[in-house]
């Protein structure tokens, strides 16, 4: 129930459209270089076909997108797989490639 976790601790209830603020920070595991850390715009919604759509905005860069079924850790950000782990307290981290993104909704 990850992802149902993670909208009932944005909001308290779950919705389509859930929008909040929070506090992001993105890695490059390959080079241990943080690439960002700091405020960030969460927004998670349902695609039509019943995936979880988080879509996460840090900074003035392109927002990074994720979609995955709620209850699994295996979802996917394009065509890389993407491994969510729910943290609770409104805390995800996302790994895919060479990257970990982790986020924590205030």
């Amino acid at each position: 129930m990850a992802a149902i976790a993670l909208t009932t601790l944005l909001s308290g209830i779950q919705a389509e459209n859930i929008y909040a603020n929070g506090q992001c920070k993105l890695t490059n595991l390959k080079a241990q270089k943080v690439v960002y850390h700091g405020s960030c715009q969460i927004h998670q919604s349902k695609s039509s076909s019943g995936n979880t759509v988080i879509e996460i905005k840090m900074g003035l860069g392109e927002p990074f997108l994720f979609a995955g079924k709620p209850g699994s850790s295996h979802w996917s950000h394009g065509p890389d797989p993407v491994k969510y782990t729910d943290n609770g307290n409104g805390g995800a981290i996302f790994v895919w490639d060479k990257f970990a993104l982790a986020v924590t909704a205030k």
